[in-house]
This record gives structure tokens, sequence and C-alpha cells, in this order.
């Protein structure tokens, strides 16, 4: 009976780690090594603001908006696992937006 049920768990949480696996940003693969992950940003035109072991802050524009861009990996690895996007100019051109139509 325990086997049944960590079979099915198993089976439930196999599909989410594959897709993890399998995820982008901007065409690289999240998983690699931090150091080649900023680089290939660095490479589209992206530029360093802060950089530590476990996470890197980039500026530049992303969708036609300035961002910020932060790349976290782990702490002993350095294996990127998330990527964050912040549209500062994004939020400051949509309360312009919503004013000018009021």
């Amino acid at each position: 009976m325990h086997r049944c049920i960590l079979l099915l768990l198993s089976l439930l949480l196999f599909p989410r780690v594959s897709f993890a696996q399998n995820a982008l940003f901007l065409g690289i693969p999240l998983g690699g090594e931090q150091e080649q992950f900023v680089e290939k940003l660095e490479a589209m035109g992206y530029e360093v603001q802060t950089m530590s072991g476990t996470a890197t802050s980039l500026t530049g524009m992303f969708d036609g908006v300035m961002c910020i861009i932060e790349v976290h990996a782990t702490p002993r690895t350095h294996v990127v696992h998330q990527v964050s996007v912040s549209f500062s100019e994004f939020m400051e051109n949509e309360v312009a937006r919503m004013l000018k139509y009021r």
C-alpha cells in the first residue's frame, strides 16, 4: 500500500520536475551555471549591476521597457533556478496613462 502511494506521488511530481529542467529565459536554459547564464545576458546587451554567489542583478530593455533582471542560483553549485524581471518604468508609464485617460 505504501509503495502504491509513493509511486503515485512520484508520477504526479515527475512532470513538474521535467518541465522545470526544460525552462528557458530569452532562449537561455535554466539549470546551467550562473556565470555562463549572466555572460549570455551580457551578450544580449544587459549590464550587470550587482553580483554575488547566489544572485546577479542586470539592467536593460525587456519587451521594450527598461527593467531589472535578477538571476538566482543555488549557494553551493551556482546553478540557476530562478529569473525575475521587474518593470519600474512600466509602472510609471501606467500611472501616466491612467491620468491621461481620466
